[in-house]
């Protein structure tokens, strides 16, 4: 019911197995949780990932039980599952490097537009004028 893609998916143009010929999937350094397993999901079915590498590892601990020391009272988090979205791939599990890394020179292209990965996923897709 997301607004931006109602018309696409009315349209009938992915229906019955359809599919777009590019996915684009835009990454940040806050890129987490769900949001970094959707990503890691795409990038294994061969989308293009632009942006900044995300701020989760592949392989890695994660789901936090927190708990306050008996005696102290101190808050403490322990991990206590273990995540592994890269088997044997060691560098994949340190770091899910986009395929268009935006640089320095990229942002300072887009203003520092906030939105710059974006910007750079429009690019990249053929949807933005170079000159805006």
């Amino acid at each position: 019911m997301i607004p931006g893609f109602r018309k696409e998916v009315e349209s009938g143009r992915y229906a019955a197995g359809r599919h777009p010929e590019k996915v684009i999937v835009v990454t940040s350094a806050q890129t987490f949780s769900l949001g970094f397993d959707m990503a890691a999901s795409f990038f294994k079915l061969v989308a293009v990932l632009v942006g900044t590498p995300s701020g989760q590892a592949g392989n890695g601990f994660g789901d936090v039980l927190a708990v306050n020391l008996k005696n102290s009272g101190i808050g403490v988090g322990v991990s206590y599952k273990q995540f592994i979205a890269f088997p044997g791939n060691d560098e994949l599990g340190r770091i899910l490097r986009p395929h268009y890394e935006i640089t320095y020179a990229e942002k300072v292209s887009f203003g520092f537009d906030p939105n710059a990965e974006i910007l750079l996923a429009l690019r990249i897709a053929g949807m933005q004028d170079d000159r805006e």
